[in-house]
């Protein structure tokens, strides 16, 4: 796969730490691609809500769409969007975000909450797979990743008013959701975010996602 970032200044600083990946600057879409979106923005969703044909959605998200700063498209906004547009939506999430958006549930929305998950890892996970027909865009927040280390360094929950912890799975939970996903579906497009450069274990976090995905 290829792999592209939002050409901001914050990115721009972000993936001079991505030491022996060759990653460029986005400019246009490309199939097979992974993009750095960046925090905060959800500009990875402007994708799919612009014309993407037999291309369904895998949110792992801590809670999607409850962004204190007004994003035009959060939640209200943008399913309901995908949704008339024939897009299958599955999202897996920890428990707090579920709280946040529970008067605002669209049917033909799977969610699978993070208890699922620890209770019935494999059963969980199907019956979000279940829901996408097509080929897949994944997008993954990085703040629902357990923080935790690689090699040494403190990585993710650099934002502890963003990270919801609890419910997110560990790292090594997380590598076997992307293992059985690609195993099952046809990732055409993923997207990372959730990353800051106030913690210098991100890169080393999202570098390890990348490889998981490629």
């Amino acid at each position: 796969m290829n792999i592209y970032y939002f050409n901001s200044k914050t990115n721009q600083k972000f993936v001079k730490n991505l030491k022996d990946i060759d990653i460029k600057p986005l400019s246009s879409i490309h199939k097979n691609s992974i993009v750095l979106s960046g925090a905060l923005e959800h500009r990875h969703l402007t994708y799919i809500c612009e014309g993407a044909i037999n291309l369904d959605l895998l949110l792992y998200d801590n809670a999607p769409g409850v962004d204190k700063f007004g994003d035009s498209l959060d939640y209200c906004n943008y399913v309901p969007r995908l949704l008339n547009s024939g897009i299958n939506i599955s999202i897996v999430g920890s428990e707090q975000g579920f709280v946040i958006w529970e008067d605002k549930k669209n049917d033909g929305v799977t969610y699978v909450t993070s208890n699922e998950l620890h209770k019935n890892f494999d059963k969980a996970l199907d019956k979000a797979l279940s829901n996408l027909k097509h080929d897949i865009y994944l997008s993954i927040n990085i703040n629902n990743i357990k923080p935790g280390k690689i090699n040494g360094l403190d990585y993710s929950g650099s934002s502890p008013k963003y990270s919801l912890a609890p419910g997110a799975l560990s790292l090594s939970d997380f590598t076997k959701f992307v293992e059985i996903v690609k195993k099952r579906k046809n990732i055409v497009f993923a997207d990372i975010y959730g990353y800051s450069l106030r913690n210098p274990g991100d890169p080393l976090l999202v570098k390890k996602i990348i490889q998981e995905l490629i």
